[in-house]
Order: C-alpha cells, then structure tokens, then sequence
C-alpha cells in the first residue's frame, strides 16, 4: 500500500433493496391467534404436556384450548346477544370475548340462573375482572342456588391474587363474607396480600369494612399495625389504619374513642419520630392522637419538640408542627398566659415560617410565607385584648 494513500473504506451495508422478502419475513415475529382460547401461546411457547395436571386445578384459568360457546351443544338453546355499540371507533373486541360476553348478555336478559351461568361468569372474569355486571350478577346465581359460599370465598380469593387492585372483586369478596356471616378468613387472607403490597389501599379497605360490619373492636389489630409499621415505618397506610382502630372503629360500633388519655399511645408514636423524625407519616399520626387532647399533652410534646429542636433537628414537619403547636398555645393558653408569652410564641412561630420558606422547605416557599402572614393576622386580635386587659 502506498503510504501517502488513505485506507481503504469499510464496506457499507446491504442496502434495504437488498434485503431479500424472505429475511425480512423471516424477521418478523408470529403474534399468537388470541381468539383460539382464553390463554393461547405461540406454539414455541406451549408447555409441555403434564398427565399430573387435572383440567379442575385451582391455579388454572381457562383449559388451554377454548370452545366458543356458539359450537357447544349444551349452549345451543340459547342465542348469544351482540354488543351493539353506535361508536365510529368501536373497541377491537377477540372472538373469544364477543363470544363469552355475547352469552353473558343473552343469560342475564334471559334471567337464567344455573350451574352453567356460573361457569360462564368465570370464563367471562378472566377476560375482565373488572365488569361490576358480572359480579352482582353472580351474586344472584349464587344465591339462587344456594351455592357453596366457602367455595366462592376459595374461588374469589384466587382472583383477588392475580387482580390485587381491582376493586370489583374485592366487593364481590366483602358481599360474599357479609352473607356467609363469618369473617373468620379474612384477617389472614388480608395480611397475606398485605406482605406482597403493604400499601394495597383495597386490602386496607376490606380489612376495615369487615371490621365495621361485625362490630369486631377487640381484635389484635395494633398488634399487626406495629409489625408493619416496624418493618416500615413509612407505611402510611398502616399508620392510617391504626387511627381507624383506636378512633373511628370503636365509635362507628357505638363504643367510647380508645384515643381519650391514652399515654401509651403517645409514647409509641414520639418514640417512631425520635427514630426517625423525617417521617411524615407518624407527625400526622400525632396530630390525629392529641387534636383533642392538647390539655392533657401539651407539657409533653412541647418539651418533646422543643428538645428536638435544640438538638438542631429540621425536618419540616417537626417545624411545621411547632408551628401549630405555637398557635395552639396562643389561642388556649396552655403555657403561655401572658401577652409577652404569647408574643413570643408568635414571633418564634413567624421564624420559624421564614426558615422554612428559605432553608428546609424552600420548594413550598409561597405557602410558608401565606403561613407567616395568617398566623399574625389570626392572632394579632389576642394579643391586642390581652394587652388592654394588663393597663
């Protein structure tokens, strides 16, 4: 090669005229033909046949190979009812689903409640879990028949663990257990969707209703709150439910608050703050547990905050609970009684809103400085009358 000549250039790919009809047939994936079955898979993804496999098995959604309902025989006294939809873009429903659905229709209209509905309810929820029309309306089959509702609750349970957010079948589960009368299974069922999502708000609501409807307050539910809440102690909705336990259950069963005086409760919530004071979720708590209690608690978390504070703590929501803590004060006179008192609760209150408008909460600076602004108008009008009163 001559050394004052370039080097020769790479080659250049084939270009797109190149490319033969039969690579870039050979390039494209084969999308599996859904209206075939419930749960078709390509055919170099079917598994293997397993003779230990029964057609019955309760992990099992649908038999791999689907018959519409219009070629089975016990099916052909009935005649399925189309979705009539006046929509320019109708929804590209399968074959399989304006199948399962089309007879879901006709069954409904027709009042039918049998054995076979329920079946048809089942094929019908694996392909939407979410129709409400087909729950109540299993419900009534259910009834009718007097089915087996131990059955259903094994049944809907299983849905519930591949839909844990679905609302539908959730209520269809609180519908069964409240005509079942036994709550029994549901505290365990709950925890265990609750160890795979702890923030799963329906299994927090489930719990909750289930608790309200049987009137169930002496139930260990602190108990597993407190795990939950030691395993996270960001765990809001744990924290939530704990309140719910100790305030709004008991008075929804005609029974007394378990908030009033409760020291223990106090002590374990200052006690998660200490551990980790930059945890909303506990400072919320804490407002719920004294909001009609700072007589009795004020002395205690005042010199709790204060004793924070000192030790040069920020976090914000210890800040902007002194501030509500301060306003408290000024306007009931726990501790301060006198107008320099309440003067200076006011003004460290003011402080406290700049600091937290310029250093620790700078993005939600317009409402620390709105925050400012009412707390001397709120209270200007104490210190005034306070102030004539002394002359």
């Amino acid at each position: 090669m001559d050394p004052g000549s370039s080097a020769p250039e790479p080659p250049l790919p084939p270009s797109y005229s190149e490319v033969s009809a039969q690579d870039v047939k050979s390039s494209k994936p084969s999308l599996p033909d859904d209206s075939a079955g419930l749960k078709q898979l390509p055919d170099d993804s079917k598994p293997a046949d397993d003779s230990s496999a029964s057609p019955s098995d309760d992990d099992s959604d649908a038999e791999p190979d689907f018959v519409p309902y219009e070629k089975r025989p016990e099916w052909q006294d009935i005649a399925p009812m189309p979705l009539v939809s006046g929509s320019v873009m109708p929804i590209a429903y399968t074959d399989t689903f304006k199948s399962v659905f089309g007879y879901f229709r006709a069954v409904m209209a027709a009042g039918e409640m049998s054995p076979r509905v329920l079946q048809l309810c089942e094929d019908a929820a694996l392909l939407n879990a979410a129709n409400y029309t087909l729950w109540m309306y299993r419900r009534k089959v259910l009834t009718h028949l007097h089915s087996d509702l131990r059955a259903e609750l094994q049944y809907i349970g299983r849905v519930i663990e591949k839909n844990p957010k679905n609302y539908q079948v959730w209520y269809h589960r609180q519908k069964v257990v409240e005509m079942l009368k036994d709550p029994s299974e549901e505290f365990d069922f709950t925890a265990k969707i609750l160890r795979r999502d702890a923030k799963n708000y329906h299994a927090w609501q489930h719990r909750q209703c289930v608790l309200r409807h049987f009137d169930i307050v002496q139930h260990s539910e602190l108990s597993f709150t407190e795990k939950l809440i030691f395993e996270d102690p960001f765990n809001n909705s744990a924290w939530m439910h704990r309140f719910f336990v100790l305030d709004e259950l008991p008075r929804s069963c005609g029974k007394k608050s378990m908030l009033e005086g409760n020291t223990a409760e106090i002590d374990f919530t200052l006690a998660r703050i200490s551990e980790q004071s930059h945890n909303e979720s506990p400072w919320s708590f804490l407002r719920g547990l004294v909001r009609d209690q700072w007589p009795q608690f004020y002395g205690k978390i005042c010199d709790f905050c204060e004793d924070l504070f000192n030790q040069n703590m920020r976090s914000p929501f210890l800040l902007a609970f002194m501030i509500d803590m301060y306003e408290e004060d000024i306007s009931q006179g726990h501790k301060a009684r006198m107008p320099d008192e309440k003067q200076h609760l006011m003004n460290r209150a003011e402080s406290i809103c700049v600091d937290l408008a310029e250093k620790h909460d700078v993005i939600r600076k317009a409402y620390w400085i709105w925050i400012k602004q009412r707390v001397r108008s709120k209270h200007a009008h104490l210190l005034s009358a306070a102030s004539l009163q002394e002359v």
